[in-house]
């Protein structure tokens, strides 16, 4: 299946919130006006190009440990924390730094609150994009998505009016899936504490009380890495992939019509016993310790981000992003599970913790 043209993105739940905001977009596009957008963008994102931004990710990430810190000492030196929602708030507060140059203010904040608002509805009533006119009938849901809508663009529209005046700075593109990957990353290390001594154990062999740190220092973070591409493993941020057959295609013995939808389950992929071995169910990280290629046994058996020309264009933004905070996590903090926590996993475009993420945090 190595002919992407033939194989085209449905525009179901996230491109019709795509329209829905901006009247078009990026993740919409297709054929040629996609791959020259693409090739326009690319250089952009690149690991190189992404180096500058780790201080910006070191600002925010300290905003959110302090929080945490302060919460920590008026407890009584630990206190049980639920790290989702401030986590979806450090993901805002990135974008706000990075696009507007301006503190988190509360219409930015209320902003992305409102639009992950908006991704879950989308999702659980996911036949309201889907049947013909249905959207346009005066439900809750579509009556609620259409003042998420009407809030979202009028702050956009608004901040975006005060970049071009001079009052904010350059834009950059950010991502929502840092936010549930660090919150799997965290709830996996608070309950597999060998893996978490590890790596707070690598965290200081090479950053040690370090105050700045550079995107060079986050490469030899070999452990951290592995932990990071397991925790995509079960929790990747892409669940499917879903293509239109925009011609006649074979695969082996097996014939495609033109027009069929083709899904590919990565979810599940990344959890076959056949690819990954007996383990494939369990969190161990070790299986990266030479390399994604290696891991298992297939080229294309580990797509967190989709797979193809149209990998996720954000892939090495939320990987540093993520790396940066949980460095300076470990090196402050230690955590475990919390007996509050109850382990239901919901899919809301990433796959989130529907019950919460409540975990022990203690300062070291």
């Amino acid at each position: 299946m190595n002919k992407h043209s033939s194989y085209v993105k449905t525009f179901k739940i996230a491109t019709d919130l795509v329209k829905m905001l901006f009247d078009g977009g990026f993740a919409i596009l297709e054929g040629k006006e996609w791959s020259k957008f693409r090739s326009k963008v690319n250089p952009f994102f690149n690991m190189d190009k992404l180096k500058p931004l780790v201080p910006a990710f070191q600002l925010c990430s300290a905003d959110v440990l302090k929080k945490w810190n302060d919460r920590i000492s008026k407890d009584g030196g630990s206190s049980v924390i639920d790290v989702f929602p401030d986590l979806e708030i450090f993901t805002g507060a990135i974008l706000s730094q990075l696009m507007f140059s301006s503190i988190y203010t509360e219409q930015i904040k209320q902003t992305f609150l409102q639009l992950a608002e908006l991704g879950t509805l989308a999702r659980i009533h996911s036949k309201l994009f889907s049947l013909p006119g249905e959207k346009y009938l005066p439900t809750q849901p579509n009556r609620r998505a259409n003042e998420i809508v009407k809030y979202a663009r009028a702050s956009f529209t608004s901040m975006i009016n005060d970049r071009l005046q001079g009052k904010a700075g350059a834009p950059v593109s950010g991502f929502e899936t840092s936010s549930t990957l660090l919150t799997w990353t965290i709830l996996m290390l608070a309950y597999h504490q060998d893996w978490q001594a590890r790596a707070r154990e690598e965290v200081f062999q090479v950053l040690g009380d370090k105050k700045d740190i550079t995107s060079d220092d986050l490469g030899k973070l070999k452990v951290v890495t592995m932990i990071i591409n397991e925790v995509l493993r079960l929790y990747p941020p892409v669940i499917e992939l879903s293509r239109v057959v925009k011609e006649e295609s074979k695969i082996k013995d097996y014939t495609i019509p033109k027009d069929a939808l083709v899904t590919f389950p990565v979810l599940m992929y990344h959890r076959s016993t056949k690819i990954w071995g007996e383990d494939a169910g369990e969190f161990n990280p070790q299986r990266f310790a030479d390399g994604v290629l290696k891991a298992a046994n297939g080229e294309a058996a580990f797509m967190p981000f989709g797979w193809g020309p149209r990998i996720c264009i954000g892939m090495n933004f939320a990987i540093l992003e993520s790396k940066t905070f949980m460095a300076m996590l470990l090196r402050e903090f230690s955590f475990e599970f919390s007996p509050t926590y109850t382990h239901a996993p919901v899919v809301a475009f990433t796959i989130q913790p529907q019950l919460g993420a409540p975990v022990v945090m203690k300062k070291l």
